[in-house]
């Protein structure tokens, strides 16, 4: 869902993704179970139009073994590897993003070997156990 007040980005990258792409496109709706949403996808998309924190639904898709198309905004530049579990495209680049997908959907090899990529390395990055650590350690240094 677009960040409120960012409505208008989200109603119009829509419009421009069903003239591009049509029925070759699939909005998925929000809900509670994700995972069904990233088994259906051949790349997860996003563009945000604000920074983020973290990036939580890019690694959940890699978690999914689905490869990352996104732009590099803040924390979520940090939570995929360009050229290896995804495509970073320039920042308000559109068309990038679009010859991203398209490249990707074009090319079965370099996408499946992406989403295995994303896979392990969601795994072994952002498993719960490795950032509980990492939370932990923090901790440990604030209270020295």
């Amino acid at each position: 869902a677009p960040v409120r007040g960012h409505e208008r980005f989200g109603e119009r990258l829509r419009q421009w993704a069903e003239r591009e792409f049509g029925a070759a496109l699939l909005w998925l709706p929000e809900g509670p179970d994700p995972e069904r949403a990233y088994a259906r996808m051949q790349v997860f998309v996003h563009l945000p139009d604000v920074d983020e924190g973290l990036g939580r639904t890019a690694i959940e898709a890699q978690a999914s073994g689905v490869p990352v198309v996104a732009w590099p905004r803040g924390g979520l530049g940090e939570t995929f590897l360009d050229g290896v579990t995804g495509r970073a495209v320039p920042i308000g680049d559109t068309a990038a993003a679009a010859d991203a997908i398209v490249a990707l959907l074009a090319d079965p090899q370099t996408r499946l070997g992406m989403a295995r990529a994303a896979r392990r390395r969601a795994a072994a990055v952002f498993s719960r156990e490795r950032c509980a650590r990492a939370v932990e350690q923090v901790y440990e240094e604030l209270l020295r």
